[in-house]
């Protein structure tokens, strides 16, 4: 779950990082009386989710009354990257003599978490050159390697800058562990003329699969608007993911790698992926029953791949689920099934009986090739 600015800012100064003095606002008057509040000059923010929001034009230095209403005015009646800005945040504008990046990030390929800095934050952070950017990873359990990081930053000049950046990047290891987060970025880190260290931003995802440990946070995603009608509603049935495509083929698989495995060999016969959904290893009969009315209510969609693989997960179950969700339907869409492992055996004959197209196998392609031919498609 990706937070927006002010509420990664929130958790940050939960855990004693400093940020700019700030308001959360939805209209221009409210943006003008939040600007007098907490002091010109001021940035005004647009709460959108993901980075770039800067070169976008969603952020604006306001020096007075007039500038805000402007800017709020401006951004409110806009999007960024296609997203509508519904909230802005007007916030302090932090005088400073530099830039830093600093964030935490959990890389799955590697199973790793990693502390990465920079002497030079900004806009620009993606073109560093390697010898500006410390790559550290970092152990869960002891903690980042601080003597290594004032290392790094002595040997850039920042010798001064050493004892607070270390509290700092302490400070938000603390935030990434206490809050489950998967990335916790701060881009830029101001440095102010006293030498302190300011949090002007937040980039920050949280960890689904702990949200129930974090009640509020749980709580603002389910008021969101940010989420398509059908994402929310993968959100609620406990899909591990859900993406809306553009293409014809629902796929429903009970995994990541199943399912994009599930969308290239579709594409290589042909065939346009209209969805990317992996059930994860919770599967149940109303799970799969719900995911699959899910696919099937997308627009356009001609046909559905379902792809299960009964490691943890019973497939007698999701053939349950499968056979009452395309039995309620009045409409016929062809559903082809290949699930193998647990249960294989009896989950093959109750879809058989059913009359859902089955294939007994491992091979994917064998059903992307019977999915095919029942659509009148030709590799």
């Amino acid at each position: 779950m990706k937070l927006h600015e002010h509420e990664g800012k929130a958790l940050f100064a939960g855990c004693g990082i400093p940020i700019p003095a700030g308001k959360v606002v939805s209209s221009a008057a409210e943006a003008e009386a939040a600007a007098r509040d907490v002091g010109f000059p001021v940035m005004v923010k647009a709460q959108v989710l993901g980075g770039g929001r800067g070169k976008a034009g969603g952020v604006a230095q306001a020096p007075d009354a007039a500038t805000v209403r402007r800017e709020a005015e401006r951004l409110l009646a806009s999007s960024v990257r296609d997203l509508r800005i519904e909230a802005l945040l007007v916030e302090r504008r932090v005088p400073a003599k530099g830039e830093l990046y600093i964030s935490y990030f959990l890389d799955y390929a590697s199973e790793q978490l990693w502390l990465l800095f920079s002497p030079k934050g900004g806009v620009e952070v993606e073109g560093l050159p390697e010898d500006q950017v410390l790559r550290l990873p970092v152990s869960i359990r002891k903690g980042p390697d601080l003597k290594a990081l004032q290392r790094f930053a002595a040997e850039r000049g920042l010798a001064g800058l050493g004892d607070a950046i270390a509290r700092l990047a302490h400070a938000l290891y603390e935030c990434v562990r206490a809050n489950d987060l998967l990335l916790a970025e701060v881009n830029p880190l101001l440095v102010g003329s006293d030498g302190s260290l300011v949090a002007a931003d937040a980039r920050v995802e949280v960890d689904d699969n702990a949200l129930y440990r974090h009640e509020a946070i749980a709580s603002a995603r389910a008021s969101r608007n940010d989420r398509t009608p059908g994402e929310a509603r993968a959100d609620a049935l406990g899909l591990n993911g859900f993406i809306e495509l553009d293409g014809e083929i629902g796929i429903l698989a009970s995994g990541a790698g199943l399912g994009m495995a599930s969308m290239d060999l579709l594409q290589a016969a042909g065939l346009r992926p209209a969805n990317f959904l992996e059930t994860g290893g919770r599967i149940t009969a109303d799970l799969v029953h719900g995911a699959l009315d899910l696919v099937l209510d997308q627009p356009g969609v001609r046909g559905v791949l379902v792809n299960l693989y009964g490691g943890i997960n019973p497939m007698m179950e999701a053939a349950r689920g499968l056979v009452a969700a395309v039995g309620r339907r009045t409409f016929k869409v062809p559903v082809v099934v290949k699930l193998f492992g647990n249960e294989q055996e009896e989950a093959w004959d109750l879809l058989e009986a059913a009359g859902i197209p089955t294939v007994r196998g491992i091979e994917t392609e064998a059903a992307v090739e019977r999915l095919a031919g029942l659509l009148g498609v030709t590799a």
